[in-house]
């Protein structure tokens, strides 16, 4: 049912009686129109972007069909129900320009897309939908790319605290793979390898690493798609022997005007095709390092990595910083071997000719 731009409509009846069945509704540009109307429990689509409507109810948990709310510049709404987790089927909510929208609770976990872009009032979002871990020894590695992502755009939030940041690093480390746009101009203290402009090189502990937590500062200069990169793994000879390049969202299309922006992003080891071949190459080569450019260099500020293991699930930061130190030793051990052996075979070479 569309209604859109009905500009003299000020009441809408009870939809649930006159039209059980309906799957769509759109009420965007019906900015008379204060109170939400009865919903049919069969609705999947529901617009109602540019209304006045002020509060969603609470009996909106019965909408179990419901997977897509459009909500942008509904500018006196304030806040959402609490009952808005209990929709079990919502794929994508759209709360752009809600000026006046100061927290955000608990989603549902099935969500994939949050667009909260220019919610300039905005403080506070729970995101413990991310927070369902996967056991990463069992799960399925025949999933798609896009399979079971989540986007939360948070552009231009200005108010928005830092722990939304903080929180979906937490998620990284349960394997959930989940990206973040949120205004801000350098890359977290707790990613582990960082540097200045668009490429980073790291060492590697190989035993138990199954993804890596990324970290972009973007320079706020329109739009454009989402950062591109590549990856180089250097064996231990010091020779590059496997490179994949990758796309983050690489549809998406984003425009930073006039803040910069930090992207925090996720790829996992056993989920991406790419990877899988690559993952058990890592039993058969000494992989000891990796390094990453980024082919945007004129939008990215500042970059950092964060490997991931399968200890970190379960791990305190403490345990983790002391892991690193573990990690650090064994692997100067390996570099200083794979340089006395080829001293060794200079000398070699050297004394036989």
């Amino acid at each position: 049912m569309d209604l859109s731009d009905s500009g003299n409509l000020i009441r809408i009846p009870n939809l649930s009686s006159i039209a059980p069945n309906l799957t769509e509704l759109n009420l965007s540009g019906c900015y008379k129109v204060k109170d939400c109307p009865e919903i049919p429990c069969n609705i999947r689509i529901l617009k109602l972007d540019g209304t006045g409507i002020e509060q969603l109810p609470s009996s909106i948990k019965h909408l179990s069909q419901l997977e897509k709310l459009f909500l942008p510049n509904c500018s006196n709404l304030a806040s959402l129900p609490e009952s808005i987790k209990q929709l079990s089927n919502l794929k994508l909510l759209n709360l752009e320009g809600c000026e006046r929208l100061k927290s955000l609770p608990g989603l549902p976990s099935c969500l994939e897309l949050l667009d909260a872009t220019n919610c300039l009032s905005l403080e506070s979002a729970s995101i413990s939908f991310n927070f369902l871990e996967h056991d990463d020894e069992n799960e399925e590695t025949h999933k798609s790319e896009s399979e079971d992502c989540k986007f939360l755009d948070f552009s231009n939030c200005v108010k928005l605290n830092k722990k939304v940041m903080e929180d979906v690093f937490e998620a990284h480390l349960l394997g959930q793979k989940v990206t973040l746009l949120m205004a801000g101009g350098e890359v977290p203290e707790w990613m582990r390898y960082k540097n200045k402009g668009s490429s980073l090189s790291f060492k590697l502990d190989l035993r138990h690493l199954i993804a890596f937590s990324f970290c972009f500062v973007l320079r706020p200069r329109g739009g454009f798609y989402f950062p591109r990169f590549k990856v180089d793994f250097i064996c231990e000879s010091g020779n590059r022997r496997e490179r994949h390049a990758f796309n983050l969202f690489s549809d998406k299309w984003i425009y930073l005007d006039p803040l910069s922006h930090v992207l925090l992003s996720f790829i996992g080891l056993r989920t991406r095709s790419t990877f899988i071949e690559l993952r058990t190459r890592f039993d058969e080569e000494r992989f000891v390092k990796a390094s990453f450019c980024f082919a945007d260099e004129e939008i990215i500020m500042e970059c950092g990595v964060h490997p991931i293991y399968s200890r970190d699930k379960r791990r305190s930061r403490n345990e983790k910083h002391q892991d690193d130190e573990e990690c650090q030793s064994l692997l100067q051990i390996l570099e200083d071997e794979s340089k006395r052996r080829r001293i060794n075979n200079e000398e070699e070479a050297s004394s036989s000719s």
